[in-house]
């Protein structure tokens, strides 16, 4: 069985996009009948909120290292 994380990696290119519409679509369901708030729908789905960008650098870009700050 694949990891969930590559899975959307061997899809077929449309699959991925009629995922993703369904996503949508379940979302704006969810808002409709009240059973999510806004604000509770863009923490959901922000892939970042679990991050502590505070402490995030970057320190390349592929093999290209970046000058320190």
């Amino acid at each position: 069985m694949m990891p969930k994380s590559v899975e959307h990696l061997h899809r077929k290119p449309g699959e991925r996009a009629l995922e993703k519409q369904r996503q949508r679509d379940e979302d704006a369901a969810r808002l409709r009948a009240g059973t999510v708030g806004a604000e509770a729908l863009q923490a959901e789905n922000n892939v970042f909120a679990s991050l502590d960008l505070r402490r995030f650098r970057i320190d390349a870009i592929g093999t290209r290292v970046l000058k320190a700050p």
